[in-house]
């Protein structure tokens, strides 16, 4: 009798400190929530600047009626132009007190800001080194060239090689890190929206090849209207990401 109280007892204890585990990494991933929407609603403030940019010049483009209506967007592209570059310091000295702050994290949710930490700085640093590269392949091109000789070639294919791999970075962060998070945490609804940020990606960089138009000029209308909605809006994968991420750790329940 004695034997089974002693065994009842110890179950209770272990019941106890596995139930104290949980209940301080649901405190820890709630703690990391604020973290998550402040870098989700600073990015969000550099995509709406770069979507007011460069997109109503695109319109402006497409349909030269709307220069009257759009034109005085054409002053934000110097701006959005270098926005990245805050962006990027912010960024970077978040991962920097997010790195400082990690002890005091449970286990899993350290785990989770190791991997948002990495993808974040690799994200930067790619993008950093692939918007040098462009601007290292054209900058002393006419934008209107007497001849097409085989440097220019090759310059032109160098930008256009670091242009698409700029435009694949957001499967790296942050269709990834949601991906692998969804797994961690059994958060579905995070892996289906990194799914859906690596399929609309993907789509916007190889759909010209897949739709068998070699060009975004040359797709039919609805084709291109539907490329350019999707190049707009992948300005707001980042923060749309971030700040759902903090939304969902938000919500997380004691012990979940």
């Amino acid at each position: 009798m004695e034997e089974k109280n002693f065994s009842l007892h110890t179950a209770l204890d272990d019941l106890r400190v596995i139930r104290q585990v949980l209940d301080r990494t649901a405190a820890s991933f709630r703690a990391l929530a604020p973290v998550f929407r402040r870098m989700g609603l600073v990015w969000l403030c550099q995509a709406v600047l770069y979507t007011l940019a460069v997109t109503t010049d695109l319109l402006i483009y497409l349909f030269p009626t709307l220069y009257n209506y759009l034109s005085w967007t054409r002053a934000l592209i110097p701006a959005a132009q270098w926005s990245m570059l805050p962006l990027g310091i912010y960024l970077a000295v978040e991962c920097i007190l997010w790195q400082r702050k990690k002890t005091t994290y449970a286990p899993l949710s350290g785990q989770l800001v190791t991997l948002w930490q990495f993808f974040l700085l690799l994200y930067l640093v790619l993008f950093a080194l692939f918007r040098a590269g462009m601007y290292w392949q054209t900058h002393d091109l006419p934008m209107v060239l007497p001849e097409l000789s085989e440097e220019v070639v090759n310059l032109w294919t160098g930008f256009l090689i670091c242009q698409g791999f700029l435009a694949f970075l957001p499967v790296l962060f942050p269709g990834v890190p949601l991906l692998i998070t969804g797994a961690m945490l059994g958060e579905k609804v995070l892996g289906w929206l990194g799914a859906a940020v690596c399929a609309l990606t993907t789509f916007t960089i190889l759909g010209p090849m897949v739709t068998g138009f070699p060009t975004m000029a040359s797709m039919p209308l609805p084709l291109f209207a539907l490329d350019v909605v999707i190049v707009s809006v992948a300005a707001f994968f980042q923060p749309v990401a971030l700040l759902f991420t903090a939304r969902r750790l938000g919500r997380r329940q004691e012990g979940a």
